[in-house]
């Protein structure tokens, strides 16, 4: 099952609308996570770093889902998206 979740996954989520509200409807997004979920050993715990403006969509799509989302410091936020670093942060 699990060389079967790579298979549906694609790079374009990461650019391609970032925002999805509880209406929206990604079917092979839904199709990834689900395998994610069903490859899990016991409890499936998933981290996703681009998932702040797809929440609601989440939401929708796994009701019964517990989510952590973490807020960072807007500075430590923006310094982790520099892929050569200037500064130390």
């Amino acid at each position: 099952m699990r060389e079967n979740v790579g298979a549906v996954y694609r790079e374009e989520w990461i650019n391609r609308n970032p925002y999805m509200n509880s209406s929206s409807w990604g079917q092979d997004m839904l199709e990834y996570v689900t395998r994610l979920i069903e490859a899990a050993l016991g409890r499936a715990v998933l981290q996703f770093n681009r998932i702040d403006f797809r929440l609601a969509c989440f939401r929708h799509m796994f009701p019964a889902a517990h989510f952590v989302h973490l807020y960072r410091h807007p500075l430590d936020q923006s310094c982790s998206s520099f892929t050569v670093r200037m500064h130390p942060c």
